[in-house]
């Protein structure tokens, strides 16, 4: 049904402590991704920012004159210059997987950044095999504009895997 919001169901507890704090990661990383596609809709919708048109101050296009309509669509044009600028703020989202004997992997950015002001929210999402205690856990994320690089607190093990999901944020102008 359009225009219906679905409910993000929260995960069950199954006993499997790996698991559930797994599957809680990604309830939290996709929350998170939830948040900042509507951040701006609920923003603008509650907190009635400056520079927001109500659609009944708009003229009737019968009665208008020239200043009027130029003054419109300047308006038009300002709004959706913040617009843009703010859809920015979500900057990139994909998935790192880490093999065997390696403890870190890279995520490179479809577009670098001017800087590494950015946010980084990592959380595992899958595993491969009996992958080794500890390999779930983020030790570091090293920054650069082109890219992030993932270290994890120790190798899967041979013949295993651990994939990542991992979303990059700016803050709004």
């Amino acid at each position: 049904m359009a225009g219906v919001a679905s409910v993000l169901a929260p995960p069950r507890a199954t006993g499997n402590a790996e698991a559930d704090a797994q599957a809680l990661g990604q309830y939290l990383f996709e929350i998170a991704k939830i948040l900042a596609s509507q951040q701006e809709t609920i923003t603008g919708t509650l907190g009635g920012e400056a520079g927001e048109i109500d659609v009944s101050d708009l003229p009737d296009p019968a009665s208008t004159n020239l200043p009027t309509a130029q003054q419109t669509a300047n308006d038009a044009y300002l709004l959706a210059a913040q617009a843009q600028t703010r859809a920015l703020k979500f900057r990139a989202a994909g998935s790192v997987t880490i093999s065997e004997t390696d403890t870190t992997a890279d995520f490179t950015f479809p577009t670098a950044e001017a800087d590494t002001s950015y946010f980084v929210v990592v959380t595992p999402t899958a595993v491969s095999g009996a992958a080794a205690a500890g390999s779930n856990i983020i030790e570091s994320v090293t920054k650069t504009t082109t890219k992030i690089t993932l270290t994890i607190n120790t190798d899967p093990g041979a013949g295993t895997s651990r994939t990542f999901d991992v979303a990059v944020f700016r803050t709004p102008a």
